[in-house]
């Protein structure tokens, strides 16, 4: 409980750090709000180690904050719009994730379901309306914390499949 608590803090700490150093400390706060509050509800993948954890999330943080710096060089709504289907599709066909370690009751899944569907709303209304006051920046940002979320809700079910295959391999 606590190592977890502490590590999630050191990493989320770090993560700022940088950022305000790159002058994109609002920017950091936003992705990790948007990342952290649907990652909470839909799970996925989980590096086995700290050291993975740390560098993977620092990583996928950093990646997110130069692609919104990148993208908002010529805004599109479009864009926005675009990467909010794609997660928001994830998020409805997979989420969320359903540990094999970790099995929950189908109450807690169904419950589960609804507060990522809730928060996922939330984010894109949220996210329509920086658009709507050509907020890009954040608008991109929040964007990309789903997309982010969502590619690791995708990445879980792929490790979940392969180490699966490799299981029946070995039977």
């Amino acid at each position: 409980g606590y190592e977890l608590l502490f590590s999630q803090t050191f990493t989320c700490f770090c993560i700022l750090v940088i950022a305000f150093g790159l002058g994109c400390f609002l920017d950091a706060i936003f992705f990790l709000g948007s990342f952290i509050a649907i990652r909470i509800r839909s799970g996925g993948y989980h590096a086995r180690t700290f050291a993975r954890c740390f560098i993977s999330s620092v990583g996928i943080s950093l990646l997110a904050i130069g692609a919104e710096k990148a993208v908002c060089l010529a805004p599109s709504v479009w864009l926005i719009v675009l990467l909010l289907l794609l997660a928001n599709g994830v998020f409805f066909f997979k989420g969320p994730f359903l540990s094999t370690r970790h099995l929950l009751p189908a109450r807690k899944v169904q419950e589960n379901r609804k507060k990522l569907w809730a928060t996922v709303c939330v984010e894109n209304v949220v996210c329509v309306l920086f658009s709507i006051l050509e907020q890009w920046n954040i608008a991109y940002i929040i964007s990309f914390g789903e997309v982010a979320a969502a590619i690791l809700l995708v990445l879980a079910g792929y490790m979940k499949s392969y180490s699966l295959k490799g299981k029946e391999e070995t039977l």
